[in-house]
């Protein structure tokens, strides 16, 4: 009898055991279908929201799409969660279940990997649903109606449409957090046979995570930001920068202009635009110069117009608010910078600008060479009428931020989109940089990258040539540039030695030089004889080379100058002074050996820098490994 009993035990056992299997599998199953649903209606959303969410590009969207890929994600997140809650009870029994072969990890991750889908879908459609007031602000009126003149200013109506979203903002950055935390968790490696495809669906969030959520914390920070920067917690002074790519120094160009402008509510309270040369104090003894522009620019006293000595934009607007001052008495609240090519970027946005006393609409394709000749080289020009080149300068670089202030504060629908997205071009190619004192729109600008800062690259090889004109010449556009770098990796992945080669090119023709209207012009400072001498054509440039703390030269050439080695922003800095004659070519050269630095064994990482002013710099790479090493 008790034989009977036992055998009976023994075959109910066998069969819950195998109920508990086939349930294992079912459970298995379903949560695996379900994940990989989730993720390709995920990853069709990502395809339609690409452009917004790895860079905020809202021109190239309409609200139908993000509304639609809004819907996706909610339909996704909505099936995630009720197949949680179905299954909810067995994921006790889940989570033990890793001791089965193959399929022990996916099946106790399943609890996981569900909340993960439903994290990633959920975040995608808060963002979404948190930038659907922007895109309604900001869509065109119907065709055939006039704007509505009685509008609030723009800097109102965004700050009003991104209050209006805020709370999806933050959902969304909330769960896209917690996807983070939940993917730590999972060992997709271990996912074979038909969960592979799962194991290559997190691939793909791998590659995209990250970005998404830097996205995500900047649009849950923005509508605070805004506020704060367009003066809805009370005033905001800043100082407006002209950097003129043309003389380039470090942080974009020669500091020819500056202003003020105050931002109060939305909208423009104050502005002011003038040459940057009335900004010298008048009352306090100047500051010492860096000792390269003494050397070599021939400064005798460091002021406004030479502040952005540092390729850091925060070390720069530190610099450009105490000079300001020490000359008005002034506390702003910050620093925006922009170079010639952030101009294009905004005229591009804004269109045709009528600016009085110019003789035809200031264009993104015209704007250059139309100021020149209205202030400078025409034959009634401003400076000629004035007879004083600063009056003419801020009195005709000044029409023209008014003109373009105004027309910014008249747009609407689209055009209002338009300029905010030309800014955010600008800003991601560092054109424009914001060196903001208030905690929130400084941490903002930090996150979209608009900050300019010179990001320390201690975890691994890095390379910053920067440059600073000291020739006193308009002649950026004629520089021609190419960087090689070559670098020998031992097994480990570590750096040996490594090499830069940087080519130049003064392009500067006999014939450019010839016409005034082109402004080349071009001073060498002769330490010796305590004066100028004039070198029309010449490009001078003092260049230095950000390269890993703790690098050691080995050898350098092309350089006109002793090298001087220094530690700036956590960097090895090699700095010299190099001559470029017209019609003439030289290449400079660096050996160095660089320090370790804390990657894992068999990780190489470089990081190359573009300096703020110039467009493109060609790059050759070469890459050493030592015999029997590859690369993966």
């Amino acid at each position: 009898m008790s034989l009977h009993i036992s055998r009976n035990v023994m075959r109910l056992a066998a069969i819950v055991a195998v109920a508990v299997l086939v349930l294992f599998a079912i459970v298995a199953a379903l949560a695996m279908r379900d994940a990989v649903a989730a993720a390709h209606e995920v990853e069709s959303a990502q395809q339609d929201l690409r452009g917004f969410l790895h860079g905020g590009d809202l021109l190239h969207v309409t609200r139908a799409q993000v509304g639609d890929a809004g819907q996706k994600l909610d339909d996704a997140a909505g099936r995630l969660h009720r197949d949680r809650l179905l299954l909810s009870p067995l994921f006790p029994l889940l989570h033990v279940a890793g001791f089965l072969p193959l399929v022990g990890d996916p099946i106790s991750e399943a609890p996981d990997l569900l909340a993960l889908a439903q994290a990633v879908a959920s975040g995608g459609a808060e963002l979404a649903h948190g930038v659907d007031p922007l895109l309604a602000e900001t869509e065109g009126a119907p065709p055939g109606t006039a704007p509505d003149l009685t509008a609030a200013a723009p800097g109102a109506r965004l700050v009003n449409a991104l209050d209006a979203g805020a709370a999806g903002f933050r959902r969304g950055d909330a769960s896209l957090h917690r996807a983070i935390v939940l993917r730590a968790r999972l060992h997709p490696e271990s996912y074979r046979g038909p969960l592979s495809s799962v194991r290559r669906q997190i691939g793909v969030l791998d590659n995209d995570l990250a970005v998404v959520v830097r996205q995500a914390d900047a649009l849950a920070l923005l509508p605070p930001a805004a506020r704060t920067l367009f003066g809805f917690s009370g005033p905001r002074t800043y100082v407006i920068l002209g950097q003129d790519s043309e003389e380039l120094r470090p942080t974009g160009g020669f500091i020819g202009s500056a202003g003020l402008v105050t931002f109060d509510r939305g909208g423009l309270s104050f502005q002011e635009y003038r040459s940057s040369y009335d900004f010298d104090p008048l009352t306090v003894p100047p500051l010492v110069p860096p000792l390269p522009l003494q050397q070599y620019l021939g400064a005798a006293a460091w002021y406004l117009r030479d502040a952005n000595w540092s390729p850091d934009f925060p070390t720069t607007a530190t610099q450009v608010l105490s000079f300001v001052n020490r000359a008005t008495g002034l506390k702003a609240d910050g620093v925006i910078g922009f170079d010639s090519q952030a101009v294009t970027d905004l005229l591009t946005a804004t269109g045709p600008v009528t600016v009085e006393g110019f003789p035809e609409p200031v264009t993104a394709a015209n704007w250059f060479d139309l100021t020149t000749r209205t202030i400078f080289t025409g034959q009634n020009s401003i400076e000629n009428q004035l007879q004083n080149y600063n009056l003419a300068k801020g009195a005709g670089l000044g029409a023209v931020l008014r003109a373009v202030l105004s027309q910014v504060q008249s747009v609407h629908g689209r055009q209002l989109l338009a300029i905010v997205d030309g800014l955010r071009k600008a800003a991601l190619g560092s054109h424009l940089q914001l060196g903001l004192s208030d905690l929130q729109p400084s941490t903002w600008a930090r996150l979209v990258g608009a900050d300019g800062a010179l990001s320390s690259a201690a975890d691994g090889d890095v390379i910053a040539p920067v440059e600073a004109n000291v020739s006193y010449s308009k002649i950026g556009q004629y520089i021609e540039r190419k960087l090689g770098y070559e670098v020998w990796l031992n097994r480990d992945g570590r750096p040996e030695r490594s090499q830069i080669t940087l080519t130049y090119k003064n392009t500067v023709t006999d014939a450019l030089l010839a016409d005034p209207a082109n402004r080349i012009e071009g001073s060498r400072w002769d330490p010796a004889a305590g004066g100028f001498q004039r070198s029309p054509g010449l490009y001078a440039d003092y260049l230095r080379l950000f390269l890993p703390g703790g690098s050691r030269l080995q050898a350098t050439a092309g350089f006109d100058s002793p090298v001087l080695a220094s530690i700036e922003q956590d960097y090895g800095v090699l700095g010299g002074l190099l001559t470029l004659a017209p019609h003439s070519e030289r290449t400079i050269t660096c050996r160095y050996s660089e320090a370790a630095w804390s990657l894992p064994l068999g990780q190489y990482r470089l990081t190359l820098v573009k300096q703020s002013g110039i467009d493109q710099l060609p790059v050759t790479l070469a890459i050493h490994l030592t015999p029997g090493s590859g690369v993966v």
